[in-house]
């Protein structure tokens, strides 16, 4: 009980968090298009972003893959991890199992892409080398949270609203530099060239705490449908590990510094790890997955 009212309260919280900074990021567009060209840029912008909403998110999820030059993983070759799939897609209450993919990456890693009607899951070389089947799984889980949560189209849209508050802005001050440039009797307020130089990067960091907040969500999800948060941890821990032990074979030094958080788009590891581990203190493992390792034939 105290597990659950805990997963409510991150999940509330993130909900609601991630609400205000869509609407910031929808007012941040809508106000520097209010300057660049009043009221009926701001309609333009709204049927745009209606189009955006409504077109940009329904790529397909094998193209998508074709595009990261995944390839297919197909039933008989991994049976197992595509069993354990279909368990985490039925316990999230998704339809459609999503396509299982293999890219030939050595870094550990994982992508989702599509939504509940149709989407593909991606896990690099890396990952099983790395992974055990139980961490594997838990990585998975994260992203067929994503899936559920309908991550994959907000983070797309998000983005594409970031790109046209640059593109507006970049617009907005060009025009004003040529407009009193060749009349020199128009007087264009100092506080607009501001406004529309740092729109940009408060749309940025709007879209990056909106990434990071849904990484939170995802890793509560993947607890609920694992009730194995140290599935996640271990995974977590290993993928870091590997990163910091990369960088030092390519660099000769230890990564001791990461970029600011605001401007990450993934959570600092360390603080998942601190709510994974809250809620690892009151669950026993009951996943029905196993320690295999699964990567000998990549």
């Amino acid at each position: 009980m105290k597990r659950q009212r805990q997963l409510e309260g991150y999940k509330s919280r993130a909900f609601a968090y991630t609400i205000l900074l869509i609407v910031a990021l929808v007012v941040i567009l809508l106000v520097c298009g209010w300057v660049v060209g009043g009221s009926q840029t701001i309609l333009a912008i709204a049927v745009a972003s209606l189009f955006i909403f409504l077109a940009a998110p329904r790529l397909s999820p094998d193209l998508v893959m074709r595009f990261y030059r995944g390839r297919k993983i197909p039933y008989s070759e991994l049976p197992e991890l595509h069993d354990d799939l279909e368990g985490l897609c039925r316990r999230a209450g998704l339809v459609k199992v999503p396509s299982l993919y293999l890219l030939q990456v050595p870094a550990p890693n994982a992508l989702s892409t599509g939504g509940a009607g149709e989407a593909a899951i991606a896990v690099s070389s890396g990952s099983f080398r790395l992974l055990n089947e139980r961490e594997l799984v838990a990585v998975m889980a994260h992203e067929v949270a994503h899936i559920v949560h309908g991550d994959n189209k907000l983070i797309l849209v998000t983005e594409l609203v970031r790109q046209a508050v640059g593109t507006v802005s970049m617009l907005g001050i060009m025009v004003g530099i040529i407009a009193s440039w060749l009349s020199p009797d128009v007087h264009i307020p100092v506080w607009i060239f501001v406004l529309l130089a740092f729109a940009p990067m408060a749309a940025f960091l709007c879209q990056r705490a909106i990434s990071r907040l849904r990484e939170f969500a995802a890793d509560m999800k993947a607890v609920e449908l694992m009730e194995d948060p140290e599935a996640l941890v271990t995974a977590l821990m290993k993928i870091d590990h590997h990163s910091r032990s990369m960088f030092k074979r390519l660099f000769g030094v230890e990564k001791d510094r990461d970029l600011p958080t605001l401007l990450q788009s993934h959570p600092d590891i360390g603080e998942r790890i601190e709510r994974l581990m809250v809620l690892a203190k009151d669950i026993s493992p009951k996943s029905p997955v196993f320690h295999r390792r699964l990567h000998s034939r990549f």
